[in-house]
């Protein structure tokens, strides 16, 4: 009878959570969060040199290529966020798919009770999007669907393609939480097979499709990259020292960067990501700081190491922003404890091992914080990503411990109408979730970054945008007009890429410096605060002759468009 049941159930689970979706986009507030995604899709769209290309650096080529190929069509939607959004329902589906098959006789409460998780918990962040914590969410949730799998349907080709194909995605996304998810995954397979592993070795071909699938993306994914190896070096320690903060003090350190030939205006610019301004500037440029600043560290042991990375992920997870407290930060708090609960009680009832596997699963978690913790970084979009692996990972703790130990909630008229009240509630909490979030986020604005648009109508000038001075994209699905093929940042993270190179040849540069900015139809466009006299890298009492020939206030920044000299 289940087994008829299935469209059904696939057709009510499409249809609730992609209900959700849109009656999100279309009620509350869309944005990028960062500008690394706007970045990308500059270059997956072609609007960054003139052609789509799949090479987005932060997500993998397999990814990257099939986005570049859809913008090809020249229909205008914005597919990168189409893909990964897609990608997303996707993960949603399967699991409330699975709900239902195992709660057949309570589909009201599973629904309400799934989507009311998704807006408490998720919802904000697939509306303040980033790559970064797309990808979490896919890995969280290939975990769980393949917790609530049972041992038949593991096997079974629809459902073992469905967890490979999110596996795969969450690899194209944000490879580091597909690594996390494998060890995640691998704690679940285990629980399940821990028995059996030996006797019926057809469980093995669980884990050994996942391994082929992740190593042809892998492999697709550095062919691609093959040519790229110069620049990934020079990316790594523009990493270490941008992103971590880990210039040399110019004061402190003086005779060291005098000798690369760079003055305290010179180094600002550097410092301040303008350095593609500067004529006597390359990666090596770079990688020198880098291993200046690395030098300078005082070695660590491995005691050391351990005990600084699990007080930063210690502070972190337990002592640092708890001035507003969310559901998903309470969620990643009480989910382990539940699980860690449950599963003991039931390890002494049951006399068996569940709680080992709990622990494995919990310490798979830990692990991702601690690593994070050693690198020394908790941006925010971090944080909401490791805290959705934590929700998401002990869910899978306990929907493993439900699939293993199978419970049937009764099935009597009293019972179904406790359901069906549950469902209610539920159901309203969801609702004040979406309501509460357009209030905090607004309704959906029809922006259009005019500054995009005022330099689409002169294709023929070059504008150099200083890398900060970026307005956030606010459109839902549009990308009308698409950003200009003659537009450069400064010292974005593309810089010194071979697409950057293939930039400045489609502009007609041989190279980027502060010269560049003297010419006619060049233009800088800079935030309002922004000193020009550090970018050019004067004194402040130096005259510098400008016109301001075009403003445009977004009601966060104010930019401007200089014409210099």
């Amino acid at each position: 009878m289940r087994e008829r049941r299935w469209p059904l159930d696939l057709l009510l689970s499409l249809g609730c959570v992609a209900g959700l979706l849109l009656l999100a986009f279309l009620c509350i507030d869309f944005s990028f969060d960062t500008n690394d995604d706007l970045g990308m899709i500059s270059i997956l769209n072609g609007s960054y040199t003139g052609t789509p290309d799949g090479h987005a650096i932060f997500i993998q080529y397999p990814l990257g290529w099939l986005i570049a190929a859809l913008y090809r069509t020249g229909i205008q939607v914005s597919w990168y966020l189409v893909v990964l959004l897609g990608i997303c329902l996707l993960a949603m589906v399967s699991v409330l798919f699975r709900l239902l098959r195992r709660l057949p006789e309570h589909r009201p409460l599973v629904v309400a009770g799934f989507l009311c998780a998704v807006v408490c918990l998720w919802l904000f962040n697939l509306l303040q999007f980033t790559f970064t914590t797309c990808g979490a969410f896919v890995a969280g949730m290939t975990v769980l669907t393949f917790a609530l799998q049972t041992r038949e349907e593991d096997l079974h080709p629809g459902f073992l393609a469905n967890v490979l194909v999110l596996l795969v995605c969450s690899y194209c996304i944000r490879s580091f939480f597909c690594y996390a998810a494998v060890a995640f995954l691998g704690v679940v397979w285990l629980g399940k097979y821990a028995r059996e592993m030996f006797s019926k070795p057809r469980c093995w071909l669980i884990p050994l499709a996942g391994l082929i699938c992740l190593g042809a993306s892998v492999g697709i994914h550095e062919f691609a990259y093959r040519d790229w190896d110069d620049y990934t070096s020079y990316n790594l320690d523009r990493v270490y020292l941008q992103d971590y903060d880990r210039f040399p003090n110019y004061t402190e350190h003086e005779a060291f960067i005098q000798s690369l030939g760079y003055d305290y205006p010179e180094y600002f610019t550097i410092y301040h990501y303008d350095y593609g301004l500067l004529e006597s500037f390359g990666p090596e440029v770079i990688e020198e700081l880098a291993a200046y600043a690395k030098s300078l560290q005082e070695p660590e042991s491995l005691p050391q190491t351990a005990k600084r990375s699990l007080k930063q992920a210690v502070d972190y997870y337990f002592i640092d922003n708890w001035e507003e407290i969310t559901p998903l930060q309470a969620a990643s708090y009480l989910l382990p404890a539940a699980l860690l609960a449950l599963s003991l009680v039931l390890s002494i009832r049951d006399r068996k091992w569940y709680i080992l596997f709990s622990l494995l699963l919990l310490a798979a978690v830990g692990c991702c914080w601690l690593f994070i913790g050693y690198r020394g970084r908790y941006p925010d979009r971090i944080a909401y990503s490791l805290r959705i692996l934590t929700v998401t990972g002990s869910l899978a703790g306990l929907a493993q411990l439900f699939v293993l130990r199978p419970v049937r909630l009764p099935r009597a008229r009293g019972a179904q109408i406790v359901s069906l009240a549950l469902a209610a509630v539920l159901a309203l909490t969801g609702t004040a979730g979406l309501w509460n979030l357009r209030q905090s986020r607004g309704g959906p604005e029809n922006q259009t970054m005019e500054y995009l648009s005022y330099i689409a109508q002169y294709p023929e000038n070059i504008y150099i945008r200083d890398t900060r001075s970026t307005q956030y994209d606010k459109k839902l699905l549009s990308e009308f007009p698409n950003i200009s093929v003659n537009v450069i940042a400064t010292g974005s993270w593309s810089a010194y890429s071979p697409l950057y190179y293939e930039k400045l040849e489609t502009m007609g540069l041989e190279e980027l410096s502060r010269e560049t900015l003297f010419q006619d139809n060049v233009y800088l466009i800079i935030r309002n605060h922004y000193d020009l006299h550090e970018i050019l890298g004067v004194g402040e009492s130096a005259p510098v002759e400008y016109d301001v020939v075009q403003e445009f206030d977004d009601g966060i920044q104010i930019l401007k468009i200089h014409s210099i000299g």
